[in-house]
């Protein structure tokens, strides 16, 4: 008997059951916000304990809300965001390369749009400077958002619970001297983005490279994404920071328009 060729992969192989309650409990609370334990351990047929456990790991990672009054769990901010991240993300880039190659003729500097995955960003599309020493950045590099000028713009406009707790997981390592490395210090410079609108990376993550950057708002006031120029610190100078960071947020918001489809103003400030 000849022997069945298999032409595709038995995805039972690769069952991880964890795995497979995690996303159960996360589907029943998309449908049934609000649900408590022994709801939830009944639709899917574990017990009580078990659901707990995971429960606490969805919410030590930010994805759950627990009701402390009543002990029912609800989707996070965080999670219900991730998808209008995916969806944004998608559309980020097709919006805004026409309006980056003017910010980049402009400004003379590279550049470069990204977005937030967890606790760390990804740049998405970079248009290099025309100039032949410039910064270079290939779509899909990830970058701290401590120490970089789009990171800080997109922590800045978290909503505070979420900003909160998203610092506090952040492993803040000096890479220069100008490092920001205390939550502290990182506390108060977001303060700083949230009144002026923009943020700065003074050569905190690369000796001799500026950056400026400002956000990226969806229809709900929340960033989607960040607008960046980057240069060397004798071409991008701090006296330029105010001129150059003036056409970095009038772009980031001509974005936002377009992703909105309406004119979008950043969350109320500090």
């Amino acid at each position: 008997m000849a022997r069945q060729n298999k032409t595709k992969t038995d995805s039972t192989n690769y069952r991880v059951p964890s795995v497979e309650r995690a996303m159960a409990i996360i589907d029943r609370l998309a449908a049934h916000p609000g649900s408590n334990l022994s709801q939830l351990a009944a639709h899917l047929g574990v017990t009580v304990n078990g659901v707990f456990r995971i429960c606490q790991v969805l919410v030590s990672l930010g994805h759950l809300d627990r009701d402390e009054h009543d002990k029912t769990y609800r989707l996070s901010p965080k999670l219900l965001s991730l998808g209008h991240q995916s969806m944004a993300s998608n559309s980020l880039v097709g919006v805004s390369v026409d309006l980056l190659r003017l910010l980049r003729d402009e400004v003379g500097e590279t550049a470069a749009i990204s977005t937030r995955s967890g606790a760390v960003g990804v740049v998405l599309e970079c248009l290099p400077a025309m100039q032949p020493f410039h910064f270079r950045l290939e779509p899909g590099t990830r970058f701290e958002l401590y120490s970089s000028a789009p990171g800080k713009a997109l922590l800045a406009f978290l909503p505070e619970p979420e900003r909160a707790r998203q610092c506090r997981q952040l492993d803040l390592v000096g890479s220069t001297p100008r490092t920001i490395t205390t939550l502290a210090g990182l506390e108060a410079e977001l303060q700083l983005v949230r009144r002026q609108g923009w943020a700065v990376d003074l050569a905190e993550k690369i000796e001799g490279c500026h950056c400026i950057g400002a956000p990226v708002f969806d229809q709900r006031r929340y960033p989607v994404g960040a607008i960046w120029v980057c240069g060397p610190a004798n071409r991008l100078e701090s006296g330029r920071f105010p001129q150059v960071a003036e056409r970095v947020v009038a772009c980031a918001r001509a974005i936002s328009r377009r992703l909105s489809g309406e004119e979008v103003e950043p969350p109320e400030k500090e």
